[in-house]
């Protein structure tokens, strides 16, 4: 994109932060400590905007509304180890705010024990086996699209490339996408998903993904994998499975499950789910900030009425959950700041909205 383009963000507050981070389909911003906002990439029609830029934001918003729609089939069908959105809007997708992405903490020396290497290959398994189960493949498994959170346990993220099995792929991200001879990647199904977990796995047992020694940009990645020059797994359990994955024996994801269960030595205890009033409260925060922000963009009087309301309700629903939260000392600010919002014809801004929501999670 052109240095010179001009950033569209679909809320006021967005223009003035920095994203948390910026990929092909989108951008996210952290709202506060608990939650983050995903959008597409947008910008304002200009004399620098090129046929180019509009193409990519036309993907950019395809790819936003591909995940809602992922979002809302994982919100009937949730699984441990896969990232659910708290709340989907016209304007993007709010999700929880986890701590790091799997690529990060694996690039720090020796991170991870035996223990955790072990706990983190079964649930990565685990959860491509549940979206191979609802008839998707996830398409663009990597350690940057898989996120930590402060338990040590990971979650599948970034489902703006998922596709139905049987589909064509519509990313090639090498080390962790198979192609044929020619270079193409192969349609999505059990083959191309165990390829990227076999390079995964590969990547959490020895600190490093496949093939560091060749430049990102050489061809001779494509031509390795194409003829099935895979690197070695010495002193690694899990060694003949990464070469199993790579050269596709395995018929289903389930049936590598299967045999990852066989390796896993440490207990795999549930975790306790999250308290059902803490959902909704990172609910509650993310109806509040929203109304705020719409109400900022003004318009015709009926509408920043009714924004008002929604603003006023939830804000109530968010003071509640928080005496469930083990906030009950918030409970006489949030009244103070509803009283000074009905008697101020002015809105709060959303600065304020963050700096309460960041002592309500402190």
């Amino acid at each position: 994109m052109d240095q010179y383009l001009i950033r569209r963000d679909p809320f006021p507050s967005l223009s003035a932060a920095d994203p948390k981070y910026q990929g092909s389909t989108g951008r996210v911003f952290a709202v506060n400590t608990n939650i983050v906002f995903k959008c597409p990439l947008l910008y304002e029609d200009d004399d620098f905007l090129t046929d180019e830029d509009e193409d990519e934001m036309e993907q950019s918003v395809e790819g936003i509304e591909k995940e809602k729609r992922m979002f809302d089939l994982l919100k009937s069908h949730p699984h441990p180890n896969i990232l659910q959105a708290i709340l989907c809007v016209p304007e993007g997708i709010f999700m929880p705010r986890l701590e790091t992405t799997l690529a990060v903490r694996l690039a720090i020396p020796c991170v991870a024990d035996q223990e955790t290497r072990e706990r983190w290959i079964n649930q990565l398994v685990r959860a491509a086996a549940w979206l191979e189960e609802l008839g998707y493949a996830h398409g663009d498994l990597r350690p940057e699209n898989i996120l930590v959170d402060k338990l040590n346990d990971i979650r599948i993220a970034d489902f703006d490339a998922t596709v139905t099995i049987g589909s064509e792929l519509r990313l090639a991200t090498i080390p962790f996408s198979k192609v044929d001879k020619t270079g193409d990647t192969l349609l999505a199904g059990p083959e191309s998903e165990q390829f990227s977990l076999g390079s995964i796995i590969y990547n959490i047992c020895y600190g490093f993904p496949p093939w560091t020694n060749f430049d990102p940009r050489s061809p001779v990645w494509k031509w390795m994998i194409a003829h099935r020059k895979y690197p070695s797994t010495p002193n690694c359990r899990y060694g003949g499975i990464i070469q199993k994955c790579w050269i596709g024996v395995f018929p289903s994801i389930e049936a590598l499950e299967v045999e990852i269960d066989k390796l896993t030595t440490v207990q795999l205890v549930p975790r306790s789910k999250p308290a059902r009033h803490h959902a909704w409260y990172l609910l509650a925060q993310c109806r509040e900030y929203v109304a705020r922000e719409r109400l900022c963009l003004g318009g015709r009087v009926a509408w920043r009425l009714q924004l008002r309301c929604i603003l006023v309700v939830w804000i109530v629903i968010r003071a509640v959950l928080s005496v469930f939260q083990g906030r009950s000392s918030l409970v006489v600010r949030n009244t103070h700041s509803i009283n000074a919002y009905l008697s101020s014809p002015a809105t709060l801004s959303s600065e304020s909205l963050r700096t309460a929501s960041n002592t309500a999670s402190t």
